[in-house]
């Protein structure tokens, strides 16, 4: 599966506030997180997660859906999506809130763009946009 996230719309308070708990992490002498690699799967299931918990933020999508975009892989890859293959998720965390969209606040907004297909098949991309995207 590949992963791409938009970080687009959320407000500047935000980023810096996100990018100060990143630094107070790596600066912390706290134990280490043992990491797994996410499968497909899991990571499907996961981003319906926080489609549903975190309506106000969250926006998803697929390549598929947005742009009619073929699937990568087969079937056996992504067994959870009945067009076969892999779609390409598109999961967008914005403050749709405080800057809904079409707004004018909300075009005024930056985008950061993060893909999880590195080199197409290497199963740490996906796994660690994931990862960012939890913090």
């Amino acid at each position: 599966i590949r992963l791409f996230l938009w970080t687009k719309r959320l407000t500047a308070p935000f980023h810096l506030f996100a990018w100060g708990i990143l630094l107070w992490c790596q600066l912390q002498t706290v134990e280490s997180k043992s990491y797994k690699l996410y499968s497909s799967s899991e990571i499907h299931v996961m981003l319906d997660e926080w489609k549903v918990k975190y309506p106000a933020l969250v926006r998803l999508t697929t390549a598929q859906e947005a742009y009619g975009l073929p699937t990568a892989g087969s079937a056996y890859d992504c067994p959870f999506y009945e067009g076969g293959g892999c779609p390409n998720a598109i999961l967008t965390i914005q403050d749709y809130v405080m800057h809904p969209v079409g707004s004018k606040s909300s075009n005024a907004l930056p985008e950061v763009f993060w893909s999880g297909a590195v080199h197409g098949n290497e199963r740490v991309g996906p796994t660690v946009v994931m990862e960012a995207a939890l913090l």
